[in-house]
């Protein structure tokens, strides 16, 4: 990446291939360029080097089959839930009454009917989130990249988001790439977790869970494998999460 005419290599040599309906989740330290990898995908970014495929295409355009859940909502204070949650058919063209029938329905499953007409400042941080998560999923992504969608939260509500994106996710099977610093996190909910190093970040290790499904959280985190594999995985990015805190990256 080219900041201000000065050169700043944020990956290095990172080849990844997400399956259909796989859910692999990323851990790295601050700075890593794990965002910058999704940001890539997303056709957000450019790519200087090295190319990237969505599907067989190149990312980006109206057209492209993936839906982004950033760390922050970024809804739109000037609409409410349910003109939030239609933004994407609308851009689409979709006919208003089937954009905000397919938007209630997702709102349903993300717990929030009745919610339908208030704005974001008048409801709480988690229902912002889940807003956000409806706005994406209502599109049919069939990927969905996120960029610790749940950092912001507070532990109580990061769990119960959580269950209920787990619930969505065992029920419709999409591809899945999910940016977490959060260990426990990345193996509870994942097929596959990959251990970025400290920038220039590439992929150190990658874990299969091996956790069968469907599974949820509460049991997750009492069996053996769980904690065998998040240890594993602190022990490998331990060194790297020191490096970067150093800023010797």
């Amino acid at each position: 990446m080219d900041r201000q005419k000065r050169q700043l290599q944020i990956l290095d040599h990172v080849d990844l291939t997400l399956k259909e309906a796989e859910f692999v989740s990323v851990v790295g330290p601050s700075g890593c360029g794990k965002s910058t990898l999704l940001n890539f995908i997303a056709g957000l970014t450019p790519v200087q080097s090295g190319a990237v495929e969505v599907f067989g295409a190149p990312p980006g355009g109206t057209e492209a089959p993936l839906g982004y859940v950033f760390q922050q909502h970024a809804l739109l204070p000037w609409r409410n839930v349910l003109q939030n949650t239609v933004i994407s058919l609308e851009v689409k063209g979709i006919a208003k009454a089937e954009r905000e029938q397919r938007a209630r329905e997702m709102l349903t499953v993300m717990g929030l009917d009745g919610f339908e007409d208030h704005f974001p400042r008048e409801i709480s941080g988690g229902m912002r989130q889940r807003v956000s998560l409806a706005r994406t999923l209502v599109d049919d992504p069939r990927l969905i990249l996120m960029d610790e969608p749940f950092g912001a939260l507070d532990a109580q509500t990061k769990l119960l988001i959580q269950e209920m994106f787990l619930k969505y996710w065992e029920e419709n099977r999409k591809s899945v790439l999910f940016i977490t610093h959060d260990l426990a996190e990345a193996v509870a909910l994942a097929d596959r977790v990959l251990v970025m190093s400290s920038r220039p970040g590439r992929i150190l290790a990658e874990y299969e869970v091996g956790i069968p499904r469907p599974r949820t959280l509460d049991q997750v985190r009492h069996m053996p494998r769980f904690t065998e594999l998040h240890d594993a995985i602190w022990e490998d990015l331990r060194g790297e999460a020191l490096k970067a805190m150093q800023g010797r990256a």
